[in-house]
């Protein structure tokens, strides 16, 4: 019913929420390789705001920040955080993620290079339907939940495969005999199913809870984008 209810309150108020977008924040960030902590990517994300509406608009350039790599951008409801579309380029390799929702459907686009050709679906997206952009986010919104050891559940959408799948929310082990104010806190990102469990990277967000709302330190899991031709090499990501 919850669910049901939520997807209805974002098709009756349009994601603009009927206000023009401003700039709220600007932030930098970098990605370095876990062994030798040697700078690999440099990104900057811009949120926007206006209403219900929050689009974050992020590009990432090589490690002298001086070539650009890729561009992304995602737009979604701030208050229910059901998205409306998402884009990523990779004018390098040509690599494409395409995805806009309407109406509990999903039309997405994928293209893995220049050579390929775009693969297309729709798929049902419900509220509980999320892209890698809106996870910080999400787990802000349970916060308290993640706090007591609860499992918060979703699916993510997983582009190449052009479909989503079942993901949980789950507060590290380590951080749950901490108080919640201890800081930091991670957050794992994790399948829900077990064997799946077994092969796929594990994914990590670090969140400094001493001052409220918590903010994001530090993400330990694939890369997001291609790294010299590189797909899902493991790094840290520092904000």
């Amino acid at each position: 019913m919850l669910a049901a209810f939520l997807l209805l309150l974002a098709q009756a108020a349009p994601v603009s929420g009927g206000a023009s977008l401003k700039e709220t924040s600007v932030a930098s960030f970098e990605f370095l390789d876990p062994g030798t902590l040697t700078p690999l990517v440099r990104g900057e994300e811009r949120t926007l705001a206006g209403g219900s509406t929050v689009v974050k608009k992020t590009s990432y350039r090589t490690a002298t920040g001086l070539t650009p790599l890729q561009t992304e951008e995602c737009r979604y409801n701030g208050r229910t955080l059901v998205v409306a579309t998402y884009h990523y380029e990779d004018a390098g390799s040509g690599e494409m993620v395409d995805l806009k929702v309407a109406s509990a459907k999903a039309q997405v686009t994928y293209r893995a290079s220049h050579e390929d050709h775009a693969r297309r679906a729709t798929i049902d997206w419900t509220p509980t339907s999320h892209t890698g952009k809106e996870l910080p986010d999400l787990i802000l919104h349970n916060w308290e939940r993640i706090g007591r050891g609860d499992n918060v559940y979703f699916e993510l959408y997983v582009p190449f495969r052009l479909e989503t799948i079942g993901f949980r929310a789950i507060r590290a082990e380590a951080s749950i005999r901490e108080p919640q104010a201890t800081k930091p806190v991670t957050i794992r990102i994790e399948p829900r199913n077990w064997f799946i469990r077994q092969v796929a990277p594990s994914i990590a967000f670090t969140f400094d809870a001493a001052i409220m709302p918590p903010h994001l330190v530090r993400y330990d899991g694939p890369s997001p984008v291609d790294i010299h031709g590189e797909r899902n090499r493991k790094v840290v990501i520092r904000f």
